[in-house]
């Protein structure tokens, strides 16, 4: 299943085997999934404590694995304000709108995800497997299980 808060990424998901339903985690049944993937920014759109309670309260049967993409950060709270246009020229569309989004340190994730009952288990710099190094790639692939599993 992909779950996507935006009707417009349904397109990037038109395949049959893939069942894509809009909304966030409130769709997510308790320990119905086996991994969960947020991929892309999808942890930097959640800011301050909805971190600890939006994808994880949901997933934290045992044996259930969560993991994430982020990008860390120097910034000491890591708000950040992103502007931006979209000017559909075929349509004679604009579109603008501003978005608040999370950077978030490896300490910080570690932090907030124990808060919300996971354990950090590995940090990878990319999807191959490369240790984590901030300050040669701030790339964050978190992967976390549930405390104690």
């Amino acid at each position: 299943m992909h779950l996507d808060p935006a009707e417009t990424n349904r397109r990037a998901y038109d395949d049959a085997r893939v069942e894509w339903r809009r909304g966030t985690a409130e769709l997510i049944e308790p320990a119905s999934a086996d991994p969960v993937i947020m991929s892309g920014n999808v942890a930097m759109h959640l800011i301050g404590q909805d971190w600890q309670q939006e994808p994880t309260e949901r997933t934290t049967a045992a044996g259930r694995l969560v993991e994430s993409e982020a990008t860390s950060t120097p910034d000491a709270d890591g708000v950040v304000v992103h502007r931006w246009r979209t000017e559909y020229s075929d349509e004679g569309v604009v579109r603008e709108g501003e978005e608040h989004l999370q950077f978030r340190s490896v300490e910080q994730v570690t932090e907030d995800l124990a808060a919300a009952g996971l354990a950090v288990d590995r940090v990878w710099s990319d999807w191959h497997g490369r240790p984590f190094d901030a300050a040669e790639h701030p790339l964050m692939i978190i992967e976390a299980c549930p405390q104690g599993a």
